[in-house]
C-alpha cells in the first residue's frame, strides 16, 4: 500500500518516512529541500531507506504527483512554519499553507486517498490567553478548570489575533477536513533530525545555539510554557491514524485532534535554559504569543489508544546529544589565507563550496582580499567592496553555482535564475536575520 509524504525531508517527515518504512509501506517522499537541514535529512533517509522514491519538487507541483501516483494515503507535512516569515510575507505564507493545502486535499479526494494534515496550536489564536493564568517563579500555568488539563479541541478558533501563520494553517486544516481528511493541531515536537529556528523547533534552536556558541534571545520573560512531544510519539500516533483510516475500522474522517505531550510533559523556556546552562537575553513579546499552551490529549488517547511514551528528560537529553554530534567537526570560524571568514558554519561538507567561492572572487576581484561572511551556514554573500567595480556574488545553499549581481531584495538583474533566485535569497536573508538575532 502506497503512502505519499509531503515535506518528506523535514523534521517530522524524515522520521515518519523511516517509521512507515519499518511498517512495510511503499513510500513516495516529496520535498523542495529549500529549508536548512533537509539535505542532511535526505542523506540520512537514503541510508535508512535505500530504495526510497524521493522527488524534489515545489509544493505547487504536488497535486500532479498525487494524480499520477494515486496513493492510498497522503501525510501532508509541507508548510511555511514561521510566524515572523508570515508577518513579513503573508501572501507567500497563504499560498503555501492555505492555497497549496487546498489543492493537495482536493487531489487526494479526487483519487480516493485519505489525508492526514499537520496543523498547529496557533489556530486558537489569542483565545488561549483569555484563560485564567497563574504566574510562578519560572513559569506560567493555566488557572481554573484548565489547570493541568489544558486546551481541548472544543476551544474556539474564532479570534482576532491568529497571526497570518495561524490563519493560513487554519484555512488549510479546514479544507483538509472538508475533503474528508483529519487534522492534528500540534504543540511543540522535538527530537533527532530537527534543525530548529527561532520561530519553530525552539528546543532544537536553543540546543544549536548552545553547541555553536551563539547567543539565545527570549521574546517575553521566558516563563512561557509549552508541552513537548518526542517525534517517536508523534510518528506512533500518525501511524495509528493511518491504519485506522486505511482499515476503515472507525469513521474518523473530518476529525481534528490536539497533539502534544500534555501537562506531564510541560517545560518553560527559563527551565530549559537552566537545564542546558544557557544564559539568554530578553526582548519584547511577539504578536499573539501564548503565555501557556499545553494540550488536552484525551481525545487522541480515547480514539487511538495512544499516549506519550518517551520520558521528557530522556528525550531532551537525546536532542541535546544529537545536536552536539551534528555540530561536531563544524568550525565556527574558517579562514582561508586570512582572507575568507565564515561564521556559524553548520555543515562541514560546505567547506569546499566556500573555498570555490573564495577562488572565484579572487580571480574576478580587482584586489586580493575578498571578505565573505555567512550567517548560520545557510547563505553567504560578498559585499560590494569585494570588487572595485561594485560587483557582488551569491552562492545558493547546497549548490556550487555562483551568481553575480546586485545583492538585495530587488534581484531580477541577477542573471541566470533571475527572479526565482531573488525570492529565494530574500527568504534566506530574512531567516538568517532572525537566526543571528536569536
Amino acid at each position: 500500500m502506497k503512502i505519499l509524504i509531503t515535506g518528506g525531508a523535514g523534521f517530522v517527515g524524515t522520521n515518519m518516512v523511516v517509521a512507515l518504512h519499518k511498517e512495510g509501506f511503499d513510500l513516495v517522499a516529496i520535498d523542495s529541500l529549500s529549508r536548512h537541514g533537509t539535505e542532511k535529512n535526505l542523506d540520512y533517509l537514503k541510508a535508512q531507506v535505500p530504495n526510497l522514491d524521493f522527488r524534489r519538487s515545489e509544493i505547487e507541483d504536488i497535486p500532479s504527483i498525487i494524480y499520477r501516483e494515486r496513493p492510498a494515503l497522503v501525510n501532508h507535512f509541507a508548510a511555511q512554519v514561521a510566524v515572523t516569515s508570515s508577518l513579513a510575507s503573508p501572501l507567500r505564507d497563504f499560498k503555501i499553507n492555505a492555497e497549496a493545502s487546498f489543492h493537495i486535499a482536493r487531489a487526494a479526494a479526487d483519487v480516493g486517498a485519505e489525508i492526514i494534515y499537520t496543523s498547529t496550536n496557533k489556530v486558537f489564536g489569542d483565545n488561549v490567553n483569555k484563560f485564567p493564568i497563574e504566574e510562578f517563579e519560572t513559569r506560567y500555568d493555566f488557572g481554573g478548570d484548565r489547570n493541568q488539563r489544558g486546551v481541548d479541541e472544543g476551544v474556539s478558533i474564532d479570534a482576532n489575533h491568529h497571526t497570518p501563520y495561524g490563519v493560513s494553517k487554519l484555512v488549510g486544516e479546514l479544507y483538509v477536513r472538508e475533503f474528508g481528511g483529519i487534522a492534528n493541531r500540534c504543540s511543540c515536537m522535538y527530537g533527532p533530525n530537527q534543525f530548529g529556528i527561532v520561530d519553530q523547533g525552539w528546543l532544537s534552536h536553543i540546543a544549536f545555539n548552545k553547541h555553536m556558541g551563539r547567543p539565545t534571545v527570549i521574546y517575553g520573560n521566558g516563563k512561557q510554557v509549552r508541552d513537548i512531544l518526542h517525534v517517536n510519539d508523534v510518528t506512533n500516533l500518525f501511524i495509528r491514524q493511518a491504519k485506522t483510516l486505511l482499515g476503515k475500522s472507525k469513521d474518523i474522517r473530518g476529525e481534528v485532534y490536539n497533539v502534544g505531550g500534555g501537562f506531564e510533559n510541560t517545560i518553560s523556556l527559563l527551565e530549559l535554559c537552566k537545564m542546558w546552562g544557557v544564559e539568554p537575553t530578553f526582548e519584547g513579546w511577539r504578536p499573539a504569543d501564548q503565555k501557556v499552551f499545553y494540550c488536552d490529549i484525551s481525545k487522541a488517547k480515547e480514539v487511538f489508544g495512544w499516549e506519550p511514551r518517551v520520558d521528557m528528560q530522556d528525550g531532551i537529553n537525546e536532542l541535546f546529544e544529537w545536536t552536539r554530534s551534528s555540530v561536531n567537526g563544524s568550525p565556527k570560524v574558517l579562514k582561508a589565507n586570512n582572507e575568507l571568514e565564515v561564521r556559524n558554519l553548520i555543515d562541514p561538507s560546505l567547506e569546499s563550496n566556500f573555498q570555490a567561492v573564495y577562488e572565484k572572487l579572487s580571480r574576478q576581484a580587482n584586489r586580493k582580499s575578498p571578505r565573505l561572511v555567512t550567517t548560520a551556514g545557510t547563505h553567504f554573500e560578498a559585499s560590494a567592496e569585494t570588487a572595485q567595480d561594485g560587483r557582488s556574488f551569491i552562492q545558493l545553499p547546497h549548490s556550487n553555482r555562483i551568481y553575480e549581481g546586485d545583492w538585495g531584495y530587488q534581484t531580477n538583474s541577477m542573471g541566470e535564475g533571475g527572479q526565482r533566485i531573488g525570492q529565494y535569497s530574500k527568504a534566506l536573508d530574512e531567516w538568517a536575520t532572525h537566526t543571528t538575532k536569536s
